[in-house]
C-alpha cells in the first residue's frame, strides 16, 4: 500500500534490506528531540529499536518525502490482552517523525494511514500507549483516555 498527499508518501511494505536500520535511525534522532534528559532519552532509545521479529510481527509504514527522505513511521501491533481484544484492536506502538519535519504534518498523515490499515485489517478501535508530553496530540486528534488499561496514559479512538 502507497498513498500520497501535501508531498508525502506512505509505504506499508518494509524492505528486508536497510529497512530496519532506516527505522531504528529515525526513531534515535525522533527521541532526541523529546522533552527528557539525556539519560532517560539512550534508555527510550533501546527500548524503541525494532528488530526482525518486529518486523515480523508488526505492520510498518513509513513516510518519504518528495526528495525519498524517510521522515516518519508508524508502528502497529496487537495490543496487549489486558488493554483490548486483538481481534478488535489494534495498537499504534510508535509514531515517529523526523525533528526536522515535526510540524509539517508528516505524524498526521501516519495516524491517519494507521487508523486506515487497522480498519483495514478488522479492527474497530486504535489504541495507543503516549509518552507523557504526547498526551495533548492524541486528544486533540479524537483519541479518549482509557480509565482501567495497564498503562497510564493509554487512549483510544474508535475507527469508522
Amino acid at each position: 500500500m502507497t498513498t500520497q498527499g501535501e508531498d508525502i508518501a506512505i509505504e506499508a511494505e518494509m524492505p528486508v534490506e536497510g529497512g530496519l536500520a532506516a527505522v531504528n535511525a529515525l526513531i534515535e534522532r525522533a527521541i532526541e528531540g523529546w522533552d527528557l534528559s539525556p539519560r532517560v532519552k539512550r534508555a527510550a532509545a533501546e527500548s524503541y529499536r525494532y528488530d526482525a521479529h518486529d518486523a515480523a510481527e508488526g505492520q510498518f509504514l513509513r513516510a518519504f518525502d518528495a526528495d525519498g527522505a524517510l521522515s516518519g513511521v508508524a508502528v502497529l501491533l496487537a495490543p496487549d490482552p489486558r488493554d483490548a481484544d486483538p481481534a478488535e484492536a489494534r495498537l499504534l506502538h510508535g509514531l515517529f517523525v523526523a525533528p526536522e519535519r515535526q510540524g509539517h504534518g508528516v505524524g498526521a498523515r501516519l495516524l491517519e494511514a494507521a487508523g486506515a490499515a487497522a480498519r483495514d485489517g478488522g479492527a474497530t478501535r486504535l489504541i495507543v500507549r503516549a509518552q507523557r508530553g504526547a498526551r495533548d496530540y492524541f486528544r486533540d486528534r479524537g483519541f479518549q483516555q482509557m480509565a482501567d488499561a495497564a498503562y497510564p496514559h493509554s487512549f483510544v479512538k474508535m475507527l469508522a
